[in-house]
């Protein structure tokens, strides 16, 4: 949760954008008009505070460390249109990957993967550029990527 001063010119109530932790070091950063250095993953989140930015096109994907011996089985990406558990397509035992409509199912109890391809797609599409253009080598993204779900 951020408040800022209303006298900042910020929105008023809430505001229900997606945003993730790493965002909070960028938006201090810009709040104290100090550079960010370019290695930050995070994004500023003072735009959406001041309604300059709409909420819808943001997407958040989080995962335990892809760097090291242990590659997390899941990753997910939440955004506007669902939450997307992708699977890593080469653990043993094998695990599927699983989507929920949130503003429908908020508590996650109906999987519609399988159901809502396009928007499995566009979430695990999301996420293979987000982690792409963080850094992310094809050794490692080739976990979620050398398959497609109708290969499995």
């Amino acid at each position: 949760m951020v408040r800022m001063p209303d006298s900042e010119g910020s929105l008023r109530g809430r505001c229900g954008a997606i945003v993730q932790t790493p965002d909070l070091m960028p938006t201090i950063l810009e709040l104290a008009e100090a550079p960010c250095p370019e290695t930050v993953q995070g994004k500023s989140m003072l735009p959406l505070i001041k309604g300059k930015e709409p909420p819808e096109s943001r997407t958040a994907i989080s995962s335990p460390s892809l760097v090291g011996r242990m590659l997390p089985s899941w990753i997910t990406v939440t955004s506007e249109v669902g939450a997307l558990l992708a699977a890593r397509i080469d653990p043993s035992p094998r695990i599927e990957s699983e989507l929920y409509n949130l503003s429908g199912d908020p508590s996650e109890t109906k999987n519609l993967y399988g159901e809502e391809d396009d928007v499995a797609e566009q979430l695990h599409s999301e996420m293979v550029k987000r982690l792409g253009s963080m850094g992310a080598e094809d050794e490692i993204l080739s976990h979620w990527t050398e398959k497609t779900k109708t290969e499995d």
